[in-house]
C-alpha cells in the first residue's frame, strides 16, 4: 500500500494523460485517489490559470469560500467572484473512478479528447495538452520557485501561539 493510502491524505502529483469520453467524463488519475473514494467523495472544479480546470478536493474548496467571504464588496471584486463561479461546478466520482466535466470549462480550457492531469501538490490541473505545451516551465525555474516560497501559518499553528502567548 502507499504512503499516501496509509496515511489518507490525497495530494496531487505527478502528471497524466487521460482520455476524455463521448459523455465529458475522464477517470481520476490512481495516483490522485484514495481508498475511501466513493461515489459521494465531492470534489470541486473550477477556471484556472492557462487556461485551465482546477480540480479541488472538497476540504480545500470550504478553504476558497472562506477566501471568497473575505473578498471585499465592491463591484469589479464581486463580478471576478460571480464569473468564477458561474463557471464551477461540484463534482462526484462514478464507479469507476470518473468524474464529468462541464461543456463550459472544456470550451474554456480549449479540451476536446485529451487532457493532461497535473498535480500541483494540494489540487489538481487538467489542462488541453496544447495549454499544457504552452505553460510548462522549465525545471530549473520551478524548483528556484518552490525554493524560495515560505511557509504560511496555519489555522493550528496560529491557534497554538496564541495560547502559548496567553
Amino acid at each position: 500500500m502507499s504512503e499516501q493510502k496509509q496515511h489518507s491524505i490525497r495530494t496531487f502529483l505527478s502528471e497524466f494523460t487521460c482520455v476524455v469520453d463521448a459523455q465529458r467524463r475522464l477517470a481520476l488519475p490512481k495516483l490522485w485517489r484514495l481508498d475511501s473514494d466513493t461515489e459521494n467523495t465531492r470534489f470541486l472544479i473550477s477556471p484556472g490559470p492557462g487556461p485551465s480546470i482546477n480540480f479541488h478536493t472538497f476540504d480545500h474548496f470550504q478553504e476558497l469560500l472562506r477566501r471568497a467571504m473575505s473578498a471585499p464588496e465592491d463591484e469589479e471584486s464581486q463580478n471576478y467572484l460571480t464569473q468564477t463561479a458561474a463557471y464551477s461546478s461540484v463534482v462526484t466520482l462514478d464507479k469507476q473512478g470518473r468524474f464529468s466535466l462541464t461543456p463550459q470549462l472544456m470550451e474554456y480550457a480549449g479540451i476536446k479528447d485529451k487532457v493532461i492531469c497535473v498535480g500541483v501538490w494540494t489540487y489538481g490541473r487538467i489542462m488541453s495538452p496544447e495549454n499544457y505545451a504552452a505553460n510548462k516551465v522549465p525545471l530549473s525555474q520551478s524548483i528556484s520557485y518552490q525554493s524560495s516560497l515560505k511557509p504560511k501559518a496555519t489555522i493550528t499553528e496560529t491557534k497554538v501561539s496564541v495560547t502559548e502567548t496567553l
